[in-house]
């Protein structure tokens, strides 16, 4: 079973759900209503294929909105950092969490300017072999033997969220022996 630990940016995958689903209804509308209108098969083509886009478009959000950043399954954290499949990183290694800053990477925004929070996760340095990692740049960033998540594409960050990261890994870790 898998357990969430940090889960993603709702708000914004909500906002980009109404941009999808708006032009969606309005083509799904026009398609529906082309043949009354005596418009070409071209355009109710186009319509249609807007509809389509529209759809696909929706899914992929809606997969997107259950995906979390961070879960827990058994003894490995599952790190969405990536498309596709998480990054297995065995909960062993797993030092703490706390709380930093780092740029937004937000398209045409001043990085320097639009600072966001981030779950830092520090990994023991005796686990040489994940000390560095790639990841998805605007997900977060993992050098060092640190790992960086981005607050911009997960649950809004604060104290208590760290916190809570960091009883979840000592009750785990305690249950172990």
């Amino acid at each position: 079973m898998t357990e969430v630990w940090l889960r993603n940016n709702r708000r914004v995958l909500l906002v980009a759900g109404v941009a999808v689903l708006a032009p969606g209804i309005f083509a799904l509308v026009f398609a529906l209503d082309l043949p009354r209108t005596g418009m070409g098969p071209a355009l109710r083509a186009a319509a249609w294929l807007l509809v389509v886009l529209a759809a696909v478009g929706l899914a992929a959000l809606l997969r997107a909105l259950r995906r979390p950043r961070i879960a827990r399954q058994n003894d490995v954290l599952l790190l969405y950092l990536l498309r596709g499949a998480p990054i297995r990183l065995p909960l062993e290694i797993v030092e703490c969490f706390f709380l930093g800053q780092a740029p937004s990477m937000l398209a045409g925004v001043d990085d320097e300017r639009a600072k966001t929070r981030t779950v830092v996760i520090r990994l023991a340095t005796r686990a040489t072999d994940w000390a560095e990692r790639e990841v998805a740049p605007t997900l977060g960033a993992w050098r060092d033997g640190y790992i960086a998540i981005r607050g911009t594409w997960c649950e809004p960050l604060d104290i208590n969220v760290v916190n809570q990261l960091n009883r979840r890994l000592a009750e785990v870790t305690r249950a172990k022996g």
